[in-house]
């Protein structure tokens, strides 16, 4: 699965499909949204960088929302997704 790899994601009634865009062993992996949230132009960029002890994790997303004045609702939920994400990740890698 590199470049080009569309993926299917299901977070509670939410199914959402990304296309890979970009990837870098062990430093970054670029996406796009094609669908299941209501928005435009979605485009994710999450950078990792060794740390004393671990790993940084540099997740960023940018978006237009799909109705006008919804944009607050959608990045709320979504910073919900990511810190899941990420607070899954750490504890999959602490337990090696």
């Amino acid at each position: 699965e590199g470049v080009g790899a569309v993926r299917i994601f299901t977070s509670g009634r939410v199914r959402g499909r990304d296309e890979v865009t970009g990837f870098v062993p062990d430093q970054q992996f670029r996406y796009r949204h094609l669908g299941g949230l209501p928005v435009r132009d979605y485009e994710a960029t999450i950078d990792l960088a060794a740390v004393d002890g671990g790993t940084e994790i540099a997740w960023r997303v940018t978006f237009d929302p799909k109705y006008p004045g919804t944009g607050w609702l959608v990045r709320r939920s979504l910073d919900g997704f990511v810190q899941g994400m990420v607070e899954g990740l750490a504890k999959h890698a602490a337990t090696g």
